[in-house]
């Protein structure tokens, strides 16, 4: 059977989109192995802000060669790419798989241009279509969640990332519809650990925030000063936050082992949630002024909601207070069994 993949990826620019792409990936290649991935990199997705980017790459040339280096090292290994298509009327050529999955990441999100272009609702191809860990990313309007229903009518299982998107699915009596996790937790943490890889410093507390918070910088020098640790900064090429080290180069896998062997993660950051859990660290997660929805389905979900923060103040009590795995270990568990179930079910329903 012919399966292809289809998320939104980006080589050298997102440590989460290309670790959830590569992850569902290698977890549906295992269930059936002519699995590919179809590497659609429309213009919107690298457009904006392009001048930008092509400046800072200039300022921060080294880094920024090592760091696209190990994204496409990482891509190598972890999944199969079909030649790279720009335009929505070249999908059409790979009309010839058996079954189609939407992964996850934003895809869905009217916010976005990827939740406004058909490509992410499979209009190019009238085969069989599943979605996996679906992400919308807010609570939809009226008008909004009509349309995504309309979008969506000829999928046969839809897994969604959010619990509010299953619930508004659900009311409107969406079949075969589940509320799963992000692929990054269809694999257990051996999966992510780079033997090569040398933490920075043998204790360290960790932060990713691309944009720049007050309250995020009045944080590090609080746990600076709680923890007495040195700081490791990872988000972008020029440096907002004060830091010990500031890891320009890392890729996915530097990425995820920076978070496997930090003692506190402090971040902005679905993805840096997920791996935080998944790798059972302390962390905290700062709360966005925009869709909040998708971290906050996450801890609700295993009972961290109070890893939460909006502002330093609340800092000392989670250090004081520390998470308690035992408990969300085995929650997570039970919820990535369900998860497997749904996808092998899906899968394995169009074999004949």
């Amino acid at each position: 059977m012919k399966i292809y993949l289809l998320s939104v990826h980006n080589i050298g620019n997102n440590f989460g989109t290309t670790l959830q792409a590569c992850a569902l990936y290698d977890y549906v290649s295992e269930i059936n192995s002519d699995t590919t991935i179809i590497n659609y990199r429309p213009k919107y997705s690298y457009n904006k802000g392009k001048i930008g980017q092509l400046v800072k790459k200039i300022l921060y040339f080294k880094d920024a060669m090592l760091q696209e280096k190990r994204y496409r090292e990482y891509y190598d290994s972890h999944s199969k790419l079909t030649e790279k298509v720009e335009r929505y009327s070249d999908l059409r050529k790979f009309n010839d798989g058996d079954l189609y999955i939407i992964g996850s990441d934003q895809v869905w999100n009217p916010s976005y241009n990827c939740g406004n272009d058909p490509a992410y609702y499979l209009k190019f191809v009238d085969g069989n279509k599943i979605a996996y860990s679906a992400s919308v990313g807010q609570v939809l309007d009226d008008k909004q969640l009509t349309n995504l229903c309309s979008l969506i009518k000829d999928f046969s299982y839809i897994g969604v990332r959010e619990s509010c998107t299953y619930e508004q699915l659900s009311e409107l009596q969406v079949n075969n519809i589940k509320h799963v996790v992000d692929p990054v937790f269809l694999h257990s943490a051996q999966y992510y650990r780079d033997r090569k890889f040398q933490p920075p410093f043998s204790n360290y507390i960790l932060v990713y925030a691309v944009t720049y918070d007050e309250e995020i910088e009045r944080t590090i020098q609080e746990a600076r000063k709680l923890l007495g640790k040195k700081v490791v900064l990872l988000g972008g090429y020029r440096l907002k936050y004060s830091c010990d080290l500031y890891y320009r180069s890392a890729g996915p896998s530097e990425f995820a082992n920076l978070i496997m062997n930090c003692d506190l993660f402090i971040a902005n950051s679905f993805h840096g949630c997920a791996f935080s859990i998944l790798f059972e660290r302390q962390f905290v997660v700062f709360k966005s002024k925009v869709a909040t929805e998708r971290i906050e389905s996450l801890l609700k979900r295993l009972n961290l909601e109070e890893r939460m923060i909006s502002n330093s103040s609340e800092l000392k009590e989670q250090i004081e207070n520390p998470i308690q795995y035992n408990t969300v270990t085995k929650k997570l568990k039970g919820w990535i069994e369900e998860s497997k179930e749904f996808l092998n079910g899906a899968i394995r329903s169009f074999e004949k």
